[in-house]
């Protein structure tokens, strides 16, 4: 019984029936996190920002801007206004964080 608890925790806890134990891998974690903010798609660190930033709060981007965030950047609010455009530096940076190829589009590109 208690092999049987630790396998369904296990499963839950990853996602699905493949764990650690039978693949030999970990399940990926995620460093960083989008948000939108100042009329643009912003990457953020998950380590600063373990929790969901809020309205009123500040953040501080990957590409070095520090903005303070309104409730139309959240979905949830009525004044939410969509934001569509990636913020190209922070995308260059994520990718950079964790290890990916540069965006196709922005390959060879210096801006």
């Amino acid at each position: 019984m208690t092999g049987e608890a630790s396998t369904c925790i296990s499963s839950a806890s990853f996602g699905g029936p493949s764990t650690p134990a039978s693949t030999g891998r970990f399940p990926m974690i995620n460093l960083h996190a989008w948000q939108e903010a100042a009329g643009r798609l912003h990457a953020i660190s998950l380590v600063d920002y373990p929790l969901p930033p809020r309205p009123d709060e500040t953040i501080d981007t990957l590409c070095g801007q520090r903005i303070t965030l309104t409730r139309a950047d959240f979905r949830v609010f009525p004044e939410y206004q969509p934001h569509k455009t990636t913020c190209w530096s922070c995308d260059g940076e994520w990718r950079r964080l964790e290890g990916l190829p540069p965006h196709p589009a922005l390959t060879g590109s210096t801006s």
